[in-house]
This record gives structure tokens, sequence and C-alpha cells, in this order.
């Protein structure tokens, strides 16, 4: 089983201990161990419950990060900590050399006291459910933390800095400009079907590769791109800052997706990062290999990751992660399925439909989800890069043709299986991703670098018939 998986795994066990005393002092106990565990997977060398010398003290954890020594508390408790417990761990470097520094793990935070001293007396570095959260799911490696956790420190003093604040970049980054796309964007030689009609909306010279589309509100989408999420307004063209999202030293993958209360979900590597209220958090963790977030009809947000075909030849596997609120609370469905998956999507009924190669099919979600000849049927001619569900029975599946020399976009009826060419698009290198526009319209996020190195994201609207 992947180490990162086994993590959250166990964090969850801690988690769902039972409320008794026997069970919480078993937990605190356990947690030393499992914390010096996590640090060992991230790169580092530590070691649990560490006696001193005549067995005069004890140090819940001692790690090592980039040749610097720390000897840390680690408490699991009801309550926040107070000024008596960080107290115990500055007590300790009295009989450590000189240049070992003391750390704090706490999963319920600190009290504001503690807090506030910590930015004039900044003897102990002080670690939250956050960072430990983190940790665990491989969002920040102990080297990443403490790097970054020592340079904001270093500028602005204190021995606190929250886990929004390391993941926040020192400078706002920058936002690809849009501009009215040219009308040449769809070329003369366009195929649609009766009563198509496809409009360039928007154009721009980006520096990062766009990954994903999302409908927010309104008139207003969220573009991802390698190097962050931004706001668009599909009227005037113009970014709205409020939606920009960028995790320093991270890329960002997929579409972002947004749930209830204005919560935004992206994905970075093998994690999934909710920003809600201003705050950023690790939800959900070993999204391994090739992944991508996805919108239920009810609201909650899944993630699906693809390492390849299942089975003894190819040793893959298909994943569906349903993203709770906190780390450890995801459910995980894994589909048995020999081939290749390029791309999924929730249809409205809230079944699952699937496209690889030219093949596409459907899963009910549930424990036991296998693609076999029954529900592996055709696809469309074409390798497809985005899907969109329009409803229960209607798929919207959008790629290079064959040839390569065009993006093309087919209606798929799931009922009978007929897919129906909606336009084929020359002049657009890739597709990337497909998003709702209402009244019978979908917006079409795509590229038309032709031989240039760098990306030429554009945006376009299709109606369709």
């Amino acid at each position: 089983m992947n180490i990162r998986l086994q993590l959250i795994d166990r964090y969850r066990e801690l988690r769902n201990a039972p409320n008794t005393q026997v069970a919480k002092a078993k937990r605190g106990r356990e947690f030393n161990q499992y914390l010096a565990d996590v640090l060992t997977a991230g790169g580092t060398e530590a070691r649990a419950d560490n006696r001193g010398q005549d067995g005069r003290d004890e140090i819940d954890v001692v790690f090592a990060v980039d040749g610097v020594s720390y000897i840390a508390e680690a408490k699991w408790l009801a309550e926040a900590v107070d000024d008596d417990q960080i107290g115990k761990i500055e007590r300790r470097l009295k009989t450590r050399l000189s240049g070992i520094r003391p750390g704090f793990f706490s999963i319920s935070g600190y009290i504001s006291a503690v807090l506030e001293n910590s930015k004039k007396d900044p003897a102990v570095v002080l670690l939250d459910r956050a960072h430990i959260e983190a940790l665990v799911s491989e969002l920040l490696t102990p080297h990443q933390l403490f790097s970054r956790l020592h340079t904001i420190a270093a500028r602005r003093g204190g021995s606190y800095v929250s886990l929004t604040d390391l993941l926040t970049p020192d400078r706002p980054a920058p936002v690809p400009r849009w501009s009215a796309a040219a009308t040449d964007t769809v070329l003369p030689s366009a195929e649609y079907a009766p009563g198509v009609t496809v409009r360039p909306l928007w154009a721009a010279t980006s520096f990062e590769e766009p990954t994903g589309l999302t409908r927010a509100n309104g008139q207003e989408v969220l573009v991802t791109t390698r190097g962050g999420v931004h706001r668009l307004d599909t009227a005037t063209g113009s970014t709205v800052p409020k939606g920009d999202l960028v995790l320093y030293g991270h890329v960002h993958e997929s579409s972002a997706q947004l749930r209830g209360d204005g919560e935004l979900l992206v994905l970075s590597g093998d994690v999934v990062v909710s920003r809600k209220d201003g705050e950023l958090e690790a939800v959900a963790g070993a999204i391994a290999g090739a992944g991508r977030l996805l919108a239920h009809p009810d609201g909650s947000v899944w993630a699906f990751s693809s390492t390849g075909p299942t089975g003894p030849v190819y040793q893959g596997s298909h994943t569906l992660v349903s993203v709770g609120d906190r780390l450890g609370d995801e459910q995980r469905y894994s589909i048995e399925f020999d081939g290749q998956v390029d791309d999924v999507v929730f249809t409205e009924d809230g079944r699952l439909y699937l496209a690889g190669g030219s093949k596409s099919g459907r899963l009910d979600v549930g424990p036991d989800m296998v693609l076999d000849q029954e529900n592996w049927r055709d696809g469309p001619p074409m390798s497809c890069t985005a899907l969109l569900a329009l409803d229960a029975n209607t798929v919207l599946s959008v790629g290079p043709d064959p040839s390569g020399a065009a993006v093309v976009l087919y209606r798929t009826d799931l009922t009978t299986n007929q897919h129906s060419l909606v336009c084929r698009l020359p002049g657009l290198n890739r597709a990337v991703a497909l998003a709702l526009a209402g009244d019978g319209r979908v917006l079409l996020l795509a590229d038309n670098r032709g031989n240039e190195v760098g990306p030429h994201p554009v945006l376009l609207e299709v109606e369709l018939a």
C-alpha cells in the first residue's frame, strides 16, 4: 500500500479514537510515534519517545531538517495548548547542546496568549493541525515547511507562521491578460452540425499551461493554469481578483471546483487543497497518478486518479475519491479495468461516465466497480481530453481528431451510444476543458499556439442546436 495512504488511514484512526480517558491517553502516546513516522516519510531523521541521560526527562519527538536538530512536544488534546506546556519544552533545552531548536506540534492549536507571546519571544516553533495535515498529505515536505517558515519568520519575526501564510506567495502572481479573440480563431473551413454556432470570446498569452475551466456564478468562470486559478468575467474579458488562488511553490492541475459557502478546491500534485474563509488546508491526499477534480450533481467534490491499467501485468489503479471536510474523511473506490482512462465525468443521475482511447462506458459508484466488455463500448472517434455532462443521458466529448489537425466536439446519447459531431475546429492545437454557460451554450477552453512554445489559451462559446 502507498505509504502516504497508510499515513492518512492511520490519521483517520487517531481522529476516530473513542472519547474515553483510556483511549485518549493511548492516542497521545501513539501520536508521538505517528508524528515521527510522518517526518521520516518526508525525508527527515526522526525518533519518538526519547529519554534524556539518567532518565531525567523525555522528549516526544527528536528530528533533524537540513542539518538542524529539533526537540519537540507533540500534543493531541481537546483544549488549545497554554503557556505552561510551551515552557516545558523550553526547559528541556537547558540540558541540550547550543543550536538545538525547540518545537511544538498541537492538533488543538494554541490559546491566543501563546500566539501573542510567540511574536515577542519566538523561542519555540509552533505548528498546528493544518501544518501536521500538510505533512501527512505531503502537501509540504519537512524541508519545504521549515525552510519556508524560517524565511518568513526571519523577515517578519515571531515563531508561528500559519499554513495559509506559508502557501501564500510573497508577491502577487501574474494573471493572464485576456483580450478579444481574433475572428479567424475559428477558420472558414470549420464544420458544424445543423444549428450549431461557435463564437471566439477571449484569448490570452500565458506563461503557464491552462489546465481547467469551471463555471463560478453568472458570467464568471474559474480558469486554472499550472501557475494558479483566476476568475474571468466572460462578458467583459476582465479578471476578478477575488477569485485568484496561487499556492507558493506548487503547480495547479485539473479544473478547480467550488462547493458550499464559497469553498474553493484545487488539486496540487497528489493533494486536494481547500480555501475557505481565507484559510488554506489539505483536505485529501494520495491522489496518485493523473488526477482531476469532479463536481457531483449533489454539490460534493470528488477526485479521480489513474496510474494505468489494473491487473497483474500493468499493476496500475483507477481510483475515485469522495473529498471530505477534513483530511482522513475521504472515501475511496477502486475501479477494476485493464485499459486506459483519459477522462471521467458525473452525469446528472450521479453515475460515472469514463472515456479512454476510442472507448467509453458508465458505472454506478459503489464498492464493486468493474469495467468489462458489457459496459465498455465504442466511444467517439477521437482522443478525449475533456468531458461535460449535459444531463443524465447526454455527454459532450472534446479532443483532437485522429489527424491531429483539428479539435472535434462530439455529443453522445448514452441511451443508444450514438455519437454525433457537433463541430470540427481546425487551427486549434488542443482542447483543455468544457463548462456549461446556460441557455444551450457551453464554453470551450482551447489552445491555438501553432508552432510557438508558449501557451495561447482561447475561450470559445458553442451554441448547441
